[in-house]
This record gives structure tokens, C-alpha cells and sequence, in this order.
């Protein structure tokens, strides 16, 4: 399936590719031959803490070597060419750090001059994020949100066509969250393509166009999530799970009506949008998830 339509040029190829990749730490095996491409579009990274998302994103920016396998992020070896990895696509650390003291239009200032970003691009992510107040604020003293925000402004603020963001919503609050979503959005309809590492998915969901859960390190799935958000009275949701006990309870107690057939289990008459915000960070307990027009459950119908 393609990602939503974006009013441009749709790529057919993979922009990340993972191949029978491992990395252990010790004997802690953090990703166990995970394989997977990613498509064009918005992407999300879900998964419980230790599924290996953090491992995944230390490969990707070429700052830890995978023990055996494939990586390739925009059809470059992050490894062994991290700076034209760096030249490409540009990455949101989980936790936004400054050095010195400077002001934050010094920072912003940087770079323009270091890495050649537009300084137009800049001021439009500095007006659409809403921190013109925060440009002369020294580093320091911003908030852990306020540093977020100045981070998203400078990766966002780049004409690089790919970016992986790591928790970028962890710390903003819900009116911040909705505007960048609402920038993804835009900037993927310009032709930008995104990985997102998030545990706050409902704002995110909407925009999104594929949904990748790891579970231990060991699987990766690439869901796409087009069509399935509107239309649903008169459709069936079928979810499979290694849990499906748990994966019940924690429905219910969101408030979703859910009956178990055979393992596997069915919601009626809800969008998948409302089932996985429901889920939250739970997702990952969704081994597959399919919608189906009602009574055609296992035949043609199938729409994921």
C-alpha cells in the first residue's frame, strides 16, 4: 500500500532498510536478526522499553555497529558513511542537549552558517512552533519542553528529505503536539519522509502512514494505516496477539468492547485509530491487525 496521498511524487523503494540485523550488549541481545523497509511517508517506531528501539536508532545515526546484518538509511551504510548519512537526513536525539551557554538565536544562527540551512526554513518552523519568545533565552535556562521545542525547530528546519526523530512529543504538551503533527504532515505532503520513535501516539496516528512495532529485538512488522480510519460503521477489526488475555483487558479497561474467537479478537463498529489509542505504548501486544467489511472476514475483503 502507498502512503497517503501526498499531491507529489510517490517512491516506490524503501528510504530504510534493515537486513538480519543483531547487536547484543553482553549477553543481552538488544535486536536478534530484525529485518524490514520502511517506505516513503511517516513512520512509526513502536514498543514496550527493551524492544530495541533505542538500539535501532543508535544504528541508523551510525553512532554503534550492528553485530551482523544490513542497514541502510537513504541507500547509505550510516557506519561506514555517516557523513553523508548526516548530509541526508537529519536526526532528533530523545533528549535535546545544548553546549554553552549561548542564545538561541545563536544556535539557530549556527546553523545556517555550518550547515547551510535556509534561514527562511528556519523562521517559518521558529513561527509555526511558536517560540519567537524563546530566541534570546540563553540555552540554559530553557525548559526541558522549551529545549525540545528549539531542537524540533532546527532539525524540522532543515531541507534535508529525511529525518528520524526520537520521542520528539515525550516532552511537549497537547497543543504542541497537535501543531507538529500538523508540520509532519505538511512537510511530508512536500515530499519529506520521517521515522518517529514515540510512546504519546494520538496525535501522531492520524498522520501517519505505517506503523512498525518490535517486540525483543526479534520481529518487525510494517503495517500500513492508510483507509483505515474513516468509514468504519459496518466494519470488523480482527487483532491477533501472543497475548490475547492481556491484549482484552487492556481494551476494556479503555473502554472498547472486544470478543475473543478462537485467540483472536474482534471490535466491531470502531476505527483502528481509536484501538490504538487505546493501546498507547500497549501496542505492541497487536501482532497483526486487519479491518474487513463485516461478513467477509477471511475471504477478499481484507484491507491490511
Amino acid at each position: 500500500m502507498s502512503p497517503k496521498d501526498s499531491g507529489g511524487v510517490v517512491e516506490a523503494h524503501p528510504w530504510i532498510s534493515v537486513r538480519g540485523v543483531s547487536k547484543s550488549y553482553g549477553s543481552f541481545a538488544a535486536l536478534d536478526n530484525l529485518s524490514f523497509d520502511l517506505p516513503p511517508g511517516i513512520g512509526l517506531l513502536l514498543g514496550d522499553n527493551g524492544a530495541g528501539k533505542s538500539t535501532l536508532v543508535s544504528l541508523l545515526e551510525g553512532l554503534a555497529r550492528a553485530d551482523g546484518g544490513v542497514i541502510r538509511i537513504a541507500g547509505l551504510d550510516p557506519w561506514s558513511d555517516p557523513r553523508h548519512v548526516c548530509d541526508s537526513v537529519a536526526f532528533l536525539p530523545e533528549r535535546p542537549s545544548f553546549f554553552g551557554g549561548a542564545r538561541v538565536w545563536e544556535y539557530l544562527d549556527a546553523c545556517v552558517a555550518v550547515r547551510g540551512k535556509p534561514a527562511a526554513r528556519l523562521q517559518q518552523m521558529v513561527a509555526e512552533l511558536g517560540v519567537s519568545d524563546l530566541l534570546s533565552q540563553t540555552s540554559s535556562s530553557l525548559s526541558l519542553g522549551e529545549a525540545q521545542l528549539i531542537s524540533l525547530v532546527m532539525v524540522l528546519g532543515s531541507d534535508v528529505r529525511y529525518a528520524v526523530l526520537d520521542e520528539p512529543n515525550a516532552h511537549l504538551d497537547r497543543s504542541r503536539r497537535r501543531i507538529l503533527s500538523h508540520v509532519l504532515r505538511r512537510q511530508r505532503n512536500e515530499g519529506r519522509s520521517f521515522l518517529v520513535t514515540t510512546h504519546v501516539i494520538d496525535e501522531l496516528l492520524p498522520v501517519a502512514d505505517w506503523l512498525i512495532v518490535l517486540r525483543g529485538g526479534r520481529v518487525g512488522e510494517v503495517m500500513a494505516l492508510d483507509n483505515l480510519y474513516s468509514g468504519t460503521e459496518g466494519f470488523r477489526i480482527l487483532l491477533e496477539s501472543r497475548n490475547p488475555v492481556l491484549l482484552q483487558k487492556t481494551l476494556r479497561e479503555g473502554g472498547l468492547s472486544c470478543e475473543d474467537s478462537s485467540g483472536t479478537l474482534v471490535i466491531d463498529r470502531c476505527s483502528l485509530y481509536t484501538v490504538f489509542q487505546v493501546l498507547g505504548s500497549s501496542a505492541s501486544l497487536v501482532v497483526s491487525a486487519a479491518v474487513y467489511p463485516r461478513g467477509l472476514e477471511g475471504n477478499d475483503g481484507r484491507t491490511s
